[in-house]
């Protein structure tokens, strides 16, 4: 976060300490029992790790960035949650940087409202504990979550994975920004009878990559039962949750209604996605199931409130984090009207440049056939560009770094950090259940 103005360091610290005293999910710990049970442990008063640090401009701000990404955690003696104040003149950059084990994209935006409100002198809402999370999750049909997750995955022959093993240490992710103009449009209303389906799950439907017939990918799903309702009460702690979608592809099949078997499937599978992946996994009867995602985020952080008064906020620095899935797509809205953003997390270790660079070439051609072609029959989509089909192998190139322009119909721009794998075309015939 970043602050411009007049800025008391020790005020700032000391709000810090009063978000982890009010929230005990930023005072956890983990740890193992003499017989080697995982058990979390809070802690009665840790020390507020926070640091101040002068910057001479933004290479150096990088570096300490950088720096402090590389430091990692001792998840068993903690705290799971750092401070780092980066001054520049009257410029300053509030570094966070958490374990996800005690927070997700739900919690930061209030701790950060809470940070900010304790600095301004601005009283506090009401805490509500945790446990009210865990008597909600209590009352939940798990026997029917078990039967739900185990038909929905049923007659799978295994996980859809890109990556052989774990990304190499201090590796840092790579990054693709694509901005696709013309993907949100509904389809004329002579293309299809059914209701249109929501912008959110065309991306889901376009997400193939790599492995045989682009099998499964998986979805992030924030939990927001009603222990969360609006209100005063307040949870500063982690509540996702991330679940498989499985896409049984069919030739003959037209991809807006692909689109919308989706959309009516994971529909049917909403009301049991409080049940956990391990679970998941297990009804399955599988390991891995994934190491793809794709995440769409709607977090409740309002900016403005966040800017209640001095010292005034500025624009923020994008957030970081080590990825452990050789691929990772968050979708959101484009400025441009009638547009689409999506940023692609990638392991370079697995997926070159020139993959990256494939499928930034393909996937708006994917996404607006969904949108503007949905008869089209998902046997006929082409998961190749043509220069894949003609280009013969080659080592990856250097990775470049200058912006670059996504050939199309219209005009969509990338903004390059690294380039993800080859889409698969769709099989020419209709899968077998076990080829789900």
């Amino acid at each position: 976060m970043e602050l411009t103005g007049p800025l008391d360091p020790a005020r700032l610290r000391a709000a810090a300490a009063e978000v982890q005293r009010r929230h005990p999910a930023l005072r956890a710990t983990f740890r193992r029992t003499s017989q080697g049970t995982p058990v979390q442990v809070v802690l009665r008063a840790p020390r507020v790790d926070f640091t101040e640090a002068e910057v001479a401009g933004a290479g150096e701000l990088d570096a300490l960035c950088a720096a402090d990404r590389r430091r990692g955690f001792d998840i068993a003696t903690g705290p799971l949650m750092r401070w780092t104040l980066a001054s520049h003149g009257d410029r300053h950059t509030l570094i966070t940087t958490a374990h996800h084990s005690i927070r997700d994209g739900w919690s930061m935006p209030i701790v950060m409202r809470e940070l900010m409100a304790h600095y301004l002198g601005e009283p506090l809402p009401q805490v509500r504990p945790h446990r009210e999370h865990l008597t909600w999750l209590a009352r939940q049909d798990r026997a029917a979550a078990h039967a739900a997750w185990g038909q929905a995955l049923a007659g799978l022959d295994g996980g859809t994975l890109l990556a052989t093993g774990p990304a190499p240490h201090e590796q840092e992710p790579g990054r693709l920004d694509l901005t696709v103009e013309g993907s949100t449009s509904r389809p004329p209303p002579a293309a299809s009878a059914s209701p249109p389906t929501p912008s959110s799950r065309r991306p889901g439907c376009c997400w193939w990559p790599g492995s045989p017939a682009g099998r499964r990918g998986h979805r992030h799903h924030r939990q927001r039962p009603s222990c969360r309702s609006a209100g005063r009460g307040r949870h500063g702690r982690s509540f996702v949750n991330t679940v498989p979608l499985r896409a049984a592809l069919r030739a003959d099949e037209p991809v807006g209604d692909l689109a919308r078997r989706l959309q009516l499937d994971q529909a049917r599978l909403v009301e049991h996605h409080h049940l956990g992946l391990v679970d998941i996994r297990r009804t399955a009867g599988h390991g891995e199931l994934f190491d793809t995602s794709m995440v769409f985020e709607n977090y409740p952080l309002d900016v403005a409130a966040l800017a209640g008064g001095p010292p005034r906020r500025a624009p923020g620095r994008p957030g970081r984090a080590p990825r452990r899935h050789p691929l990772r797509a968050r979708p959101e809205a484009s400025p441009v009207a009638d547009g689409l953003r999506l940023r692609l997390h990638h392991r370079p270790d697995v997926l070159s440049d020139e993959r990256m660079g494939q499928i930034a070439d393909l996937l708006p051609n994917l996404l607006r056939a969904v949108v503007t072609e949905p008869t089209t029959p998902v046997g006929r989509i082409s998961g190749h560009t043509a220069a894949s089909r003609v280009a013969p192998p080659r080592s990856a190139p250097a990775r470049r770094t200058s912006p670059t322009r996504v050939p199309g119909p219209n005009s969509s721009s990338t903004r390059h950090a690294a380039r993800p794998t080859p889409w698969r075309s769709a099989p020419a015939s209709r899968p077998s259940p076990s080829e789900n």
